[in-house]
C-alpha cells in the first residue's frame, strides 16, 4: 500500500511555528507537562506518566493510543482536540483516519489495508488537515452558502405562501358567507311574498266575516223587533191587534228566512292550507353544496415541438390542432396546406399528408382512428375531408363532403358536426344540414369546443370579445366578456374552460359556467388543445407547439 505521506505526523501551522502541546489531565490539575501521546477515544493529550497509566484501567483497555511520533501536534498550549475520533462503521473498535483519493472514500486502518491496498493515493487524514486552503473546501463552503441562501429564500417563499393561504382562506370564507347571505336574502324574500299572500287571503276572509256578521245582526234585530211587538200586544190583551200584527209580520219573517238561508249557503270564506313547494324539495335534493370549491391551476413549461419538416415549402403556420389516440396531435398546417401527425412522446412529426387545396383551417377528432379536416379549394369551395389514422400515426384520406358556407370553427359530438358560421352554428351529418342554431357570432377568427359530457358547446367571438356556452339545442347558458380577442378554446376533464386571446400573453381559466377563476400569465398562442392523458396543454403559435404541464 502506498500513501502520499505514509503516516507522518500532522503539522499544524500557528504563526508559522509549532508550539508545545501539554498533557490535558495535568493542565486540569494546574501543571504543565509536555504531551508524549494522544488517546484517540478520549481526544486528550497525555504526558508520559498519564500515557503509561491510561490503559491500566479496565474502562480504557480498548482505547486507541498514539505516541508522540504519530499524534497530531496541537496549535494551542491548552491542547486542542483536532484529532480523528469518529469510529469506523465496519470496524467499531477503530477510528476513521484515512482517506483514499482514488475511491473518494474514508476508512480506518483496517479498511485501507483490506479494501484499498492497491490504491495509489491514500492519505493519513491528520497529514492533510490544512483543508481550508484547498479548492475543494472553498467549493464546499461556497456550496453551503448557496444552499443556505436557497433555504432562506425557500423559507421566505413558504412564509409568503402561508400568507397567501390565509388570504385565500379568508376570501373563500367571505365568499361562503356572501353566498349564504344571498341565499338567505332570496328565501327571506320568498317568505315575505308568501306572508303577503297569506295576509291578503286573511283580509278577504275577515272582510267576508264582517259583512256576514253585519247581515246576521240585521236579521236578528228584525226578528227581535217582531217578537217584542207580539209579546207586548199579548201582554196587554190586545187580541185584535195581536192577530193583525201576526198576519202582517208573517211575510216579513219569511223574507228574513230567505235572507238567513242565503247568508248560510253563500259564505265567502276561503279555506287554505300551506304545503312545502315541490321546487324547493327538488332544489334541496339536487343541491349538495352552497358554493363550488375550485383548485387553481399553474402551467409549468415542459418543452417545445417544432412542426417543420423537409417537405415544407413555406414556414409552417399551425392554424388548428386536436388530440388523437391520446398520443398524437393532428395539426392543420395552413401555409403548407398539409395535415401533420405530431408524436407528443418523441416530440416530432410522425407523418404528414398534403391536402392538395388552397387552405387547411380546422380539424376535429371523430374517433380514435378518424379525424375530419376543413379544407378550402379553388373558387373558395369549403369541404370536410374525412381521414383515417393508424396506430403508428400515418394518415389516409377518406371521402369528401361539401359545405355550403365558410366554416369558422369545427367540432364533432354524438354523430354530429358543429360548424361555426356567420350568425349560426350548423349541426351537420355527412354534408346534410340537420339543424341550424342562431347565435350572435360574427364573421371572424374563432374557436369551438365541446364539454367532456357532450352537453355544452363553447365558442369564441373575436370581434365582440366574448366566449359563449350553449346547449346542443341552442340555448345560451352563459357569456364571458373579460378577454380581448379570444381566438381559441378548449375544455379539460373537469369541465374547466381555457381560452387564449390573440393580443394578450395570458390564458383565462373559466368554470363550466364561464365564471373566471384565474388568469394564467406568460402563455401565448393562437390555438390550444388539452390532453387528458398527461394533463397537458398544447399551445400552437406559427411553427411551434409549446407544451405546459397543468398542476393544481
Amino acid at each position: 500500500m502506498a500513501t502520499s505521506t505514509d503516516y507522518s505526523r500532522s503539522v499544524v501551522e500557528a504563526s508559522d511555528e509549532v508550539r508545545d502541546t501539554y498533557c490535558e489531565p495535568c493542565v486540569d490539575d494546574g501543571k504543565q507537562n509536555e504531551a508524549e501521546g494522544l488517546c484517540v477515544d478520549c481526544s486528550e493529550y497525555l504526558c508520559g506518566q498519564c500515557y503509561k497509566n491510561h490503559t491500566r484501567y479496565k474502562a480504557f483497555k480498548q482505547h486507541v493510543l498514539q505516541d508522540k511520533d504519530k499524534m497530531p501536534v496541537c496549535a494551542t498550549n491548552a491542547g486542542a482536540k483536532d484529532v480523528c475520533v469518529e469510529k469506523c462503521s465496519l470496524h467499531t473498535t477503530k477510528t476513521v483516519e484515512y482517506f483514499c483519493r482514488s475511491c473518494d472514500t474514508l476508512g480506518c486502518h483496517a479498511c485501507i489495508t483490506i479494501n484499498h491496498c492497491l490504491c495509489k493515493n491514500v492519505d493519513h487524514i491528520p497529514s492533510i488537515v490544512n483543508v481550508e486552503k484547498s479548492e475543494e473546501f472553498k467549493e464546499f463552503i461556497n456550496g453551503l452558502d448557496i444552499r443556505l441562501e436557497a433555504a432562506k429564500e425557500r423559507k421566505k417563499t413558504l412564509c409568503s405562501n402561508s400568507n397567501e393561504t390565509d388570504v385565500m382562506k379568508g376570501k373563500a370564507k367571505s365568499m361562503l358567507i356572501q353566498q349564504r347571505d344571498e341565499i338567505k336574502k332570496f328565501f327571506d324574500q320568498l317568505e315575505t311574498d308568501m306572508n303577503k299572500r297569506i295576509e291578503a287571503l286573511d283580509r278577504e276572509n275577515q272582510e267576508t266575516l264582517k259583512a256576514e256578521s253585519s247581515a246576521c245582526d240585521s236579521i236578528y234585530d228584525d226578528l227581535e223587533t217582531i217578537k217584542t211587538k207580539i209579546k207586548t200586544k199579548l201582554k196587554d190583551g190586545q187580541k185584535c191587534e195581536l192577530f193583525i200584527a201576526m198576519k202582517n209580520d208573517k211575510p216579513k219573517t219569511k223574507k228574513l228566512d230567505k235572507e238567513f238561508e242565503k247568508l248560510t249557503k253563500e259564505s265567502k270564506i276561503q279555506s287554505y292550507v300551506l304545503t312545502p313547494s315541490s321546487q324547493i324539495k327538488q332544489v334541496m335534493e339536487s343541491t349538495s353544496e352552497i358554493c363550488r370549491l375550485h383548485r387553481l391551476r399553474s402551467a409549468k413549461y415542459v418543452h417545445e415541438i417544432n412542426v417543420r419538416t423537409k417537405n415544407d415549402k413555406n414556414c409552417p403556420h399551425i392554424f388548428n390542432q386536436i388530440m388523437v389516440q391520446n398520443q398524437y396531435l393532428a395539426v392543420a398546417d395552413n401555409d403548407n396546406t398539409s395535415v401533420k401527425m405530431v408524436d407528443t412522446r418523441s416530440m416530432s412529426v410522425k407523418s404528414e399528408m398534403n391536402m392538395n387545396c388552397t387552405y387547411v383551417w380546422h380539424i376535429t377528432c371523430m374517433s380514435d382512428d378518424k379525424i375530419a379536416v376543413h379544407i378550402v379549394t379553388g373558387g373558395y369551395q369549403n369541404h370536410i375531408q374525412f381521414m383515417s389514422v393508424c396506430k403508428e400515426g400515418s394518415l389516409s384520406k377518406g371521402h369528401l363532403v361539401n359545405i355550403d358556407e365558410t366554416c369558422y370553427g369545427l367540432a364533432y359530438s354524438r354523430g354530429n358536426f358543429f360548424i361555426l358560421q356567420d350568425q349560426q352554428v350548423q349541426i351537420d351529418i355527412h354534408g346534410k344540414i340537420q339543424d341550424t342554431i342562431k347565435t350572435d357570432y360574427s364573421e371572424s377568427l374563432g374557436g369551438i369546443a365541446i364539454s367532456p359530457d357532450n352537453e355544452t358547446i363553447y365558442f369564441t367571438n373575436f370581434e365582440k370579445n366574448t366566449v359563449s356556452s350553449m346547449t346542443l339545442d341552442g340555448k345560451v347558458k352563459a357569456v364571458y366578456k373579460d378577454l380581448n380577442g379570444p381566438v381559441s378554446v378548449t375544455v379539460d376533464n373537469d369541465g374547466m374552460v381555457y381560452v387564449c386571446g390573440s393580443d394578450t400573453r395570458c390564458m383565462h381559466l373559466l368554470t363550466e359556467d364561464l365564471i373566471k377563476l384565474q388568469v394564467i400569465k406568460d402563455i401565448y398562442g393562437t390555438n390550444i388543445t388539452y390532453s387528458s392523458t398527461d394533463n397537458r396543454l398544447y399551445v400552437g403559435l406559427q411553427d411551434v407547439i409549446t407544451v405546459y404541464q397543468m398542476e393544481q
